[in-house]
């Protein structure tokens, strides 16, 4: 008892001296209750002021900042709060917001590896020793391999410093396995993001980059097969998950999806909101493209649950669930949540190409609901008179090389409003003929074939001289071949309105 009590008393001394030498002078840590309600500092008055502006953006932050806020003091107390902000980082409160279990866990063992590290380096050790052995455990159930090498490197120090040579070589071979699952799963990552970094430009399916994924998943088997870890597990998941997306194999990708919910309940432990939202998001997808329009709206709700409104994923969600409505020709719903996107306050710290895939969104919407596309709230995008006859393209420059994805939906809606008006003829025709060439050179292989076919219609528009009852005549083959093409493989490419929709719309327009 004597021995115990004299080691929690010697972790105490070095924790006084630490802070006696170290620690801030000054109170550092500002409450929320002090941020919200009782402080009247020029810090707590920002901050309040950006809890209670609901429209997006610094300029509206300053609109409604009180009368006697210094604004000559702005940039110094907009530094200073975000100075308080960071220190109260480390004492977030992830149960009071509801997080899942893993994720509390998962913050207090990163926490933990940072006073481990941090009071090793400052002297206190046996402070350190005891907070490494407390959490090595934590880090291995959590798979938390590069945490777990940090505190087996300091254990494994304080090991041979007592001169146990047997513990030496037990946290040596065990800092090696973990090596080899950090390699693996850094292996596994590497080939995600850089599938990632290839649709952040453009969302288009992409079948050449399947040999990307095979590659990864080939050199990942051997660890799958050895460790049957869940991360492994789930990466490898995750990685043919986007191999059959590459390739437009929905059907299977969906299956994968399936998969990937059981892994979530055979590992409890590791579930939380981020995941379920993030096999949610391509579940949904895959039935968007699918057009399994039923299912789709039942995912929908398993995304709004599990998908943070804050988060980027969020905003990847919305534009599934405007495919979702758009296809099922839900219009005014669909500018509902585009009115929901538009006044999000993360809206405008997106990338400009997700911001213009947005105002694609709102044009098709305005157009399907007989809106004028001059109104109002489409001052964001610059829009001036004329401009449709010169392509949209030049409103939505970021879409230009998105050849098999949304560009087509900007061509396509460019074509209707063109129909629309019918002194524009010439223009038209030119529009068309112009897509002949861009089959040729960008609508190759399986990802352009539908869109290819979508041009072969509307040549034949061109070659009846837009008489819609003979271009309808001498189109069923190609349209045939189309909506097989839909049926068996589901739709390819950002197609905001179906291929087959827009033929028949265009067929009723020219009417």
């Amino acid at each position: 008892m004597f021995e115990k009590s004299s080691n929690s008393f010697l972790r105490l001394q070095e924790l006084v001296d630490i802070i006696n030498r170290l620690g801030p002078t000054k109170q550092q840590f500002v409450s929320r209750h002090m941020l919200e309600e009782a402080s009247e500092s020029q810090e707590a008055l920002l901050y309040r002021t950006i809890l209670s502006t609901q429209q997006p953006g610094e300029r509206a932050v300053k609109k409604n900042l009180p009368a006697d806020f210094n604004t000559e003091r702005y940039e110094r107390v907009k530094s200073e709060l975000t100075s308080i902000l960071l220190n109260l980082v480390f004492v977030l409160d992830l149960k009071r917001a509801k997080y899942s279990e893993y994720s509390q866990r998962l913050n207090e063992l990163r926490k933990a590896e940072f006073l481990v590290k941090t009071l090793a380096s400052a002297g206190a050790r046996v402070v350190a020793m005891t907070i490494a052995e407390e959490y090595i455990v934590e880090a291995r159930e959590l798979e938390e391999w590069s945490t777990a090498r940090e505190l087996i490197s300091l254990l494994r120090d304080a090991a041979s410093m007592a001169g146990d040579g047997e513990q030496v070589e037990r946290y040596t071979n065990e800092s090696n396995t973990l090596f080899e699952l950090l390699r693996y799963e850094e292996l596994s990552l590497v080939a995600q993001e850089r599938l990632t970094a290839a649709f952040a430009s453009s969302r288009s399916e992409k079948p050449w980059l399947k040999q990307e994924v095979d590659k990864a998943l080939s050199e990942l088997a051997p660890a799958l097969h050895q460790y049957k870890t869940f991360k492994l597990q789930w990466n490898a998941l995750r990685l043919r998950k986007m191999g059959l997306q590459l390739e437009m194999k929905y059907h299977e990708a969906l299956k994968i999806t399936l998969e990937t919910d059981v892994l979530l309940k055979e590992y409890p432990q590791f579930t939380n909101r981020s995941k379920r939202g993030l096999n949610a998001a391509t579940k949904l997808m895959c039935q968007v493209q699918l057009q399994h329009f039923k299912e789709a709206f039942k995912t929908v709700q398993s995304c709004e649950e599990n998908i943070d409104k804050d988060s980027n994923n969020w905003f990847y969600f919305k534009q599934l669930q405007l495919l979702l409505l758009f296809r099922s020709e839900q219009f005014n719903e669909a500018k509902e949540i585009l009115r929901e996107v538009l006044s999000s306050k993360r809206y405008n710290v997106q990338s400009e190409s997700v911001k213009q895939e947005f105002q694609l969104f709102l044009l098709w919407a305005d157009f399907l609901t007989n809106r004028p596309l001059l109104a109002e709230d489409w001052e964001q995008v610059m829009m001036k008179p004329g401009d449709i006859t010169k392509g949209l393209l030049k409103l939505l420059p970021d879409l230009k090389d998105d050849y098999t994805g949304f560009k087509m939906s900007v061509i396509a809606l460019e074509i209707l409003l063109l129909l629309q008006g019918r002194r524009q003829k010439r223009s038209l025709i030119a529009r068309i003929e112009s897509l002949k060439l861009y089959r040729s050179r960008h609508l190759t292989g399986i990802a352009g074939e539908q869109a290819s076919l979508f041009i072969r219609l509307l040549d034949n528009l061109i070659e009846t001289d837009f008489d819609p009852k003979e271009a309808k005549s001498i189109s069923q083959g190609v349209l045939a071949d189309l909506k097989k093409s839909l049926a068996d493989n589901g739709l390819h490419g950002g197609q905001i309105m179906s291929y087959a929709w827009l033929w028949n719309k265009i067929l009723q327009t020219v009417n």
